[in-house]
């Protein structure tokens, strides 16, 4: 066996024949179409489409799919069959094209690459294998297909030998993976050196010498060769795969004045080669923001990119999540809705007084007292949220307690419930003090009390503010006082 390339003299070899795992897709060869002269060949489609025959022996021939297969592994099968037209014992070219373009519509300018495999050797051409790109024409010349230097014609890599020939009423398995930066070629079948599978060509686009392999169409070939069949021809295709899954749910948990990011992970599921395309859209509702990465994707098989999504809730949704979709669009195997939905939660202040509730707003009385009296009363501030999730998304902060107004030196809080971090279904009490500080009047003062309701943990966020009124009456006079204690002694001698 001779082993040569255009650019390097040995190639490895792959003793195993690795076919997809991934399903395969049947093609229906009853769309596809015989190219070059119309007289080279005669294609037969039978099978309901899954075989076609080709029974003329003549100049190249080619049955092609109307579509480009790229990016992908395709398989089918190769068959010699003598019984069905026996002829004579002919030992010549059979084969299949990839990258097959031909603009125009004029296959004398179609170009391609061409597997040539030869049953025999046959003046200068050995049996065996050639990889060939063809520009230009679609007539190889017959004899000299080892000769690199005819025009349009050129050949990259051969494997021939005297036992790498094709045998007849033999069925063999061929497995193309064919993308942007590998060609590999495999064949099984029979009793010989193709038993257990031989990787016949495994080629980057370096060791060609090219940028990148480009899309075409992919078809079959003979040449000076009748009574071949080409049979259960399938494709790995692409598979769009999402985490979560089509009309699946992204779920968002997020405080008030915060955000959560979460991210949907996008998957080739196809098979070996295959190439997905395709890009993730944005949500329409402002609470929802991404993707965070560029949105386009291409991805081979069983890779996976996590687009990000970010929902920053300005209200808690109080039992009612925030909603919108977004679209994983894939040009080769649809798309999927994702739906996302967003539950905002936070902290709920609540005021009592002695147990009964006080509304912001409303006033707090510390009543009348004589002027060197001082009188105190405790509001509870509560966290009565019910929210779901951890202190961060739901403490109620302190952030500052402030009292003001024309009268405020005379009311004070006496303990200092700066930074105090409420827990959900917890309570503080704010123990405050009117001192009238012998002064004789009616008096007044705001009491407001700063939060992150509504904010980020810790943030600026909800104030609520309490009316403070106190009165305050003069300090009875000392003979005042001592005539009042006369009379009632008074009273109590006449009564005894």
């Amino acid at each position: 066996m001779t082993i040569t390339t255009k650019l390097f003299t040995t190639c490895a070899l792959i003793a195993a024949f690795s076919a997809s795992a991934q399903a395969q897709t049947n093609v229906d060869l009853n769309t596809w179409s015989q190219k070059g002269p119309s007289g080279n060949g005669n294609w037969t489609v039978e099978n309901a489409g899954d075989t076609v025959f080709q029974s003329i022996n003549g100049n190249p021939t080619y049955f092609v799919s109307p579509n480009d297969f790229f990016n992908t592994n395709v398989q089918g099968s190769f068959l010699r069959d003598r019984n069905r037209q026996p002829g004579f014992n002919d030992d010549d070219f059979i084969g299949f094209v990839f990258g097959y373009n031909e603009p125009g519509d004029n296959a004398t300018d179609a170009s391609f690459y061409l597997l040539n495999w030869k049953r025999g050797t046959q003046s200068s051409t050995e049996e065996g294998f050639r990889l060939i790109r063809v520009n230009g024409t679609t007539t190889p010349p017959f004899g000299n297909a080892e000769n690199d230097n005819l025009p349009n014609y050129d050949v990259l890599a051969t494997n021939t030998g005297g036992t790498l020939g094709w045998e007849n009423n033999i069925v063999y398995d061929f497995d193309l993976l064919y993308t942007q930066d590998r060609i590999r070629i495999e064949i099984t079948g029979g009793t010989g050196a193709y038993q257990n599978g031989l990787t016949i060509f495994d080629l980057s686009k370096e060791v060609i010498g090219v940028p990148a392999f480009t899309t075409g169409q992919f078809g079959f070939y003979n040449h000076s060769q009748q009574g071949v069949e080409y049979r259960s021809f399938t494709l790995t295709e692409p598979a769009l795969s999402t985490t979560p899954g089509d009309t699946g749910t992204l779920d968002f948990l997020a405080r008030v004045g915060e955000s959560d990011i979460q991210a949907i992970t996008t998957t080739n599921a196809g098979g070996t080669g295959t190439l997905l395309t395709g890009s993730a859209g944005s949500p329409a509702d402002p609470l929802f923001s991404g993707p965070a990465e560029a949105p386009a994707f291409s991805l081979g098989s069983a890779e996976s990119t996590d687009y990000a999504y970010t929902y920053a809730p300005t209200v808690r949704t109080d039992g009612t999540p925030d909603t919108d979709t977004v679209t994983i669009a894939s040009n080769e195997d649809g798309s999927h809705t994702i739906n996302l939905s967003g539950t905002a939660v936070g902290p709920v202040a609540a005021f009592e007084q002695d147990t009964v509730a006080v509304l912001p707003g409303e006033t707090l009385d510390f009543g009348s007292i004589i002027a060197d009296q001082i009188a105190t009363l405790d509001l509870t501030l509560l966290n009565t949220t019910l929210d779901p999730g951890g202190p961060d998304l739901t403490d109620l902060t302190i952030i500052d307690i402030l009292i003001t107004g024309a009268d405020d030196t005379l009311f004070s809080l006496l303990n200092n419930l700066d930074g105090t971090r409420i827990n959900a279904g917890s309570s503080a009490d704010l123990n405050l003090q009117f001192d009238p500080a012998l002064l004789v009047g009616d008096f007044s003062a705001t009491l407001t009390i700063l939060t992150d309701e509504n904010a980020a943990l810790g943030g600026d966020g909800t104030d609520f503010t309490f009316n403070l009124i106190g009165s305050a009456t003069p300090i009875p006079e000392p003979a005042a006082a001592t005539l009042l204690t006369l009379g009632l002694l008074t009273t109590l001698s006449r009564r005894a």
